[in-house]
């Protein structure tokens, strides 16, 4: 079943959780930048490429924990 979830369902539902996370930031980095309390690494883009390649490792780990059991 979990499986299922990670070929099917969860590639089927990416675009529209990266789409609605992406749309979050940028409604809060435009809210902090006219407010004028938008700390200098958030404007950087190496902040987003960090975090991304964090979350995509530890989405890998874990996907390859489900998928394989340790047989090899």
């Amino acid at each position: 079943m979990l499986k299922k979830f990670l070929f099917v369902v969860l590639p089927l539902m990416a675009p529209l959780i990266v789409f609605g996370v992406y749309a979050l930031l940028a409604r809060w980095k435009a809210k902090r930048t006219e407010a004028g309390t938008l700390p200098s690494w958030a404007n950087a883009p190496w902040t987003l490429l960090v975090f991304s390649g964090v979350m995509l490792s530890a989405v890998a780990l874990v996907a390859h924990r489900f998928i394989y059991d340790g047989s090899f």
